[in-house]
């Protein structure tokens, strides 16, 4: 494996990259531990259950809303906190409070609603005695050890964990999950660390190549579907918090208007491409390359082949067991590649090389007087 650049600010991504597979089973343990009482302690009826947060956190209930409908049988789905605090969330019987610093402002408003209007809640965060945390019925608290300051990559892992182990203890209160099964899904949940770990070989060899080739591009297309898009969106997040690049993730069926309407090549193009659409996803980026666009391949390392032809680019995913759990995997090489580009691009995550525009900002909202109070 090539060694890590460690003194640029952006390699940071990189050494938070190679800790997901040595943090994941302990903090999946941890998750589990944690899981126990607080799910004994919420009984979400048969209402619905509303994964709230913002930015990382909202991805996060995103990409585990899947299990609590399929393993606890609840009628969950991720919810904008503008939505839990307009009362547009129907028969909210449960709210689950994503937050890794534990002080996100809207997620606070959320369970002081929940709180006033008699709405058990739970708080998901990696900072003990936050001000969320005086809010809600349960906590889990996901500890990371020699944390450093940087996007959010292991807390993202530490949430995923965390929301999953409480679906999975919530399916087992409810009787959804028989022991045996609940046992065996777990075990799976474990093994994820042997994907994550492959993946991340074979990123670290193909991360920086892509980069060199997206790197040049102002804008990335990230392109998926349903399943992929919690991922997609948070690898967009990363490319923008690294280095200031501009990337969208959308639905594959969007392609369309690329392929009708948008004659210059003013974005790279990346395909997610899970097994289950891999025609699809393969005839999008033929029609790319035939557009004379630059295509980047994200697949299944088995399906990688089948894109070399039509891609500039390709990054491997090694595939967890259970497919159910791809979401902890498929972040990997998309994030790895935000990272190198800054790298390449001589950047700071979060723009802290460029100090004036932070600055610059602060003055225009002092004088518009929409400070943050």
């Amino acid at each position: 494996m090539p060694e890590l650049k460690t003194d640029p600010p952006a390699a940071v991504m990189l050494r938070e990259l190679a800790r997901l597979g040595p943090d994941h089973g302990t903090l999946f343990s941890e998750a589990l531990a944690q899981a126990e009482p607080a799910a004994a302690r919420l009984r979400p009826g048969e209402g619905f259950v509303g994964l709230v947060g913002c930015g990382d956190s909202h991805y996060a209930g995103q990409a585990v809303a899947g299990p609590f409908r399929t393993l606890a049988g609840l009628r969950a789905g991720a919810v904008r906190p503008r939505d839990v605090l307009a009362g547009r969330v129907r028969d909210l019987s449960l709210l689950v409070a994503i937050s890794a610093s534990g002080e996100t402002p809207a997620v606070r408003a959320c369970l002081a609603y929940a709180r006033d209007v008699g709405i058990p809640a739970v708080l998901v965060t990696c900072k003990p005695d936050s001000s969320c945390a005086s809010l809600v019925d349960a906590w889990m608290v996901m500890r990371l050890p020699d944390k450093e300051p940087s996007p959010g990559i292991r807390s993202f892992q530490a949430n995923l964990l965390a929301l999953l182990a409480l679906a999975l203890r919530l399916g087992r209160v409810a009787g959804t999950l028989p022991d045996a099964q609940y046992r065996r899904l777990c075990d799976d949940v474990y093994a994820v660390d042997a994907a994550i770990n492959a993946t991340w070989e074979w990123t670290a060899q193909q991360a920086p190549l892509v980069a060199a080739i997206t790197a040049p591009f102002k804008t990335t297309l990230l392109l998926g579907v349903e399943d992929t898009r919690p991922s997609l969106s948070f690898a967009a997040a990363k490319r923008m918090e690294a280095s200031g690049l501009l990337a969208l993730s959308e639905d594959l069926e969007e392609f369309w208007h690329l392929q009708r309407f948008v004659t210059e090549p003013v974005a790279a193009i990346v395909i997610m491409a899970p097994p289950v659409n891999q025609r699809e996803a393969l005839r999008a980026a033929a029609i790319g390359k035939g557009l004379g666009r630059t295509v980047i391949a994200v697949s299944d390392a088995d399906g990688v082949e089948g894109f070399k032809e039509h891609a500039d680019g390709v990054l491997s995913i090694a595939p967890p067991s259970n497919t159910m759990f791809r979401f902890l995997v498929d972040t990997i090489p998309l994030v790895a590649v935000a990272s190198h580009e800054a790298l390449e691009l001589g950047r700071a995550p979060f723009r802290t090389d460029r100090p004036d525009l932070m600055a610059g900002l602060r003055d225009y909202l002092d004088q518009a007087g929409l400070a943050p109070s």
